[in-house]
């Protein structure tokens, strides 16, 4: 039997309202992570729901873990960013020879579609027409001016930079409200992370994203699982989290996101982070657990004292 989705938002409803009734005056409401929206129970109940459930991972790349956020945001960051995520994806299965992917020939005023897929044995990539798809007589006027020293280009989307970070952001901010709820994402430096995800263009993306290769292991030697949640510990002035999650492929297997700790110093050393990408190169991850909590009632301030052990033993305060 496959999973009641209504029943599955209602108890989150109730885990997260309870949560949040630990850190507001605020009873039987929901504030959406991403955007702050507050809601009611009767937003469980609309057609649609104007709460429903939102994957961690986009759901499109194989995505299973998830939490509750409202539906304007979850739509919006499928439409404008998570579908980058896809793109990416499919590009590197075209690489490895997983897969096709749909492309635009374009020559002499001429343009139509075509199926691309890598032939690894060959070391090349095959070209199939899609003629049904094309404006008629594109293919054959294509042909007929086709000779020596033609020249074409051919276009095929790979996922948009910048949008493929910030869906990353996304996730990493979800992973952290799933896992901590309100004590976290009610930080007033968590700001600085909802305004890079709400006006994409404003100006340079700072470096938050880092590839981890196959085979990294965390300071103690223990190999970095994925999805989890980790303590960058070194430089010191830079601590924050980072969000390992699963990268499109072997040629690119995980991806770091950075993102805030918890309490003022933590917001501090955010920024310090983000002034200067370089110091990201030069992180020292310390053990943390992975994604595999949510936040109740009976979880208060559990991660402000988890984080500040974390980063009081890698900073030899604390024993």
């Amino acid at each position: 039997m496959g999973m009641n989705w209504a029943e599955e938002r209602a108890r989150l409803f109730g885990i997260y309202s309870s949560n949040l009734a630990l850190y507001t005056a605020l009873r039987d409401r929901f504030l959406c992570p991403m955007c702050g929206r507050e809601f009611d129970e009767s937003a469980l109940h609309t057609k649609p729901p104007e709460l429903c459930i939102a994957h961690i991972i986009p759901k499109a790349v194989g995505g299973t873990i998830y939490t509750l956020a409202c539906r304007a945001c979850d739509n919006g960051l499928g439409s404008r960013f998570d579908s980058h995520r896809k793109d990416e994806q499919q590009f590197h299965d075209l690489l490895l020879g997983r897969s096709s992917v749909e492309a635009v020939v374009r020559a002499d005023g001429c343009q139509f579609p075509v199926d691309l897929r890598f032939n690894s044995a060959q070391r090349r990539i095959d070209v199939r027409v899609l003629p049904k798809h094309a404006a008629p007589g594109a293919f054959g006027r294509f042909i007929a001016s086709w000779g020596e020293g033609s020249r074409s280009n051919v276009t095929f989307w790979t996922g948009d930079t910048r949008r493929v970070i910030l869906s990353l952001l996304c996730s990493a901010l979800l992973t952290m409200f799933r896992q901590y709820g309100y004590e976290y994402v009610l930080q007033s430096h968590i700001q600085d992370v909802r305004r890079l995800i709400q006006d994409p263009d404003a100006g340079p993306l700072p470096s938050i994203v880092t590839t981890i290769p196959a085979g990294a292991t965390l300071a103690s030697g223990h190999p970095l699982s994925c999805p989890s949640i980790n303590v960058v510990t070194e430089p010191r002035d830079c601590s924050c989290f980072m969000i390992v999650l699963p990268g499109p492929s072997e040629l690119a297997a995980m991806r770091g996101v950075l993102i805030p700790g918890f309490g003022e110093n933590a917001g501090r050393s955010y920024q310090t982070l983000l002034a200067d990408p370089m110091k990201a190169a030069r992180f020292t991850m310390l053990d943390w657990h992975a994604v595999d909590a949510i936040a109740d009632a009976r979880s208060f301030g559990w991660g402000s004292r988890l984080w500040g052990r974390a980063v009081g033993v890698a900073s030899g305060d604390r024993q």
